[in-house]
């Protein structure tokens, strides 16, 4: 463990409770058919492993039979056995994927109420129990990325960074000491398995 760092085992760890804060929230769950959908024309080329992840389904089995489905009709298109997309000339965007594995880890047993886009350097924001949160991953070189963005003390960030030792150096990242924020690293073995996700805090002080 790197000093001044806190691994963080468990998704509950991540955050402290915090009340009253108000979010708008979908009165009514996605059906899982237009969740796809929408994500694939959100998002792009995604995994087909991460597409089941997002699901949440108890039985797996239950998402490979939706997906057989949709494929069957034309409403998704199956790209190298390994993704899945809404047109065949989509292009994979590993920053759209990191971002969403991160979400992968926040789902709970009713789901999330949110999913949409961001502009950068934020990916993905979601509403999990009436509270946003918005992912954030930082490529090398991409410190100034952190300068332009806009912070809002009442949301949650996870910063994604290529490895836990550049959080040490990481510029600008005292622009979020007063929101709740972790940061989080992702290793794939490959783009077809799920990857390594550990979450971390820098400094304890600076998100309690």
């Amino acid at each position: 463990m790197l000093a001044g760092h806190q691994h963080l085992s468990r998704t509950q760890d991540l955050f402290l409770p915090v009340s009253g804060i108000q979010n708008n929230q979908r009165s009514k769950k996605m059906d899982d058919t237009k969740f796809i959908t929408n994500l694939l024309v959100d998002f792009g080329i995604l995994p087909k492993k991460l597409v089941i992840a997002l699901l949440n389904k108890q039985n797996p089995e239950t998402a490979e039979r939706l997906l057989r489905k949709m494929r069957n009709t034309n409403r998704i298109v199956p790209v190298r056995e390994i993704y899945i997309a809404a047109n065949r000339y989509c292009k994979p965007d590993v920053r759209n994927t990191t971002a969403l594995w991160i979400v992968t880890r926040f789902l709970t047993e009713d789901g999330i109420s949110g999913l949409y886009p961001c502009r950068l350097p934020s990916v993905v924001t979601f509403i999990r129990r009436n509270e946003a949160y918005e992912v954030i991953v930082i490529n090398d070189g991409e410190d100034y990325l952190l300068a332009g963005s806009e912070v809002n003390k009442e949301t949650k960030y996870i910063i994604v960074v290529p490895d836990a030792e550049k959080a040490n150096t990481l510029r600008y990242l005292e622009r979020f000491n007063e929101t709740r924020f972790i940061l989080a690293t992702v290793n794939y073995v490959s783009m077809e398995d799920e990857p390594e996700i550990c979450f971390f805090r820098r400094d304890c002080n600076e998100s309690d």
